[in-house]
């Protein structure tokens, strides 16, 4: 086991704000550099926050999706067990749901 040095320490504290979004400027050029549209890096953060399926996000539907309730609710018919499943969501998801929203053509 051993002893932390303080370099070990100040790098714990970096990744603990890294991974809490606080303002660290390698997380942003981290997030530009990640392939893909600005929906595809929303869409991977939301399979993150929601640990669904890349096939049951594509899937999605905007009317499955209730952000006041902070829920998602996938109907039996699209689930293997063909039973409903309600997803909760975290204020992130919900914050990334809203972008994506913004970025829907009208």
């Amino acid at each position: 086991m051993g002893d932390f040095s303080a370099q070990d320490e100040g790098a714990q504290e970096d990744q603990l704000r890294a991974t809490r979004g606080e303002g660290s400027p390698d997380a942003d050029a981290q997030d530009r550099r990640v392939a893909g549209t600005p929906q595809t890096r929303l869409a991977k953060q939301l399979m993150a926050l929601t640990f669904m399926r890349t096939g049951e996000l594509i899937a999605a539907r905007w009317g499955e999706f209730d952000l006041i309730a902070a829920e998602w609710r996938i109907p039996a018919e699209r689930m293997k067990m063909r039973t409903p499943h309600i997803v909760p969501l975290s204020t992130q998801a919900v914050e990334v749901l809203a972008t994506l929203s913004e970025l829907r053509p009208s």
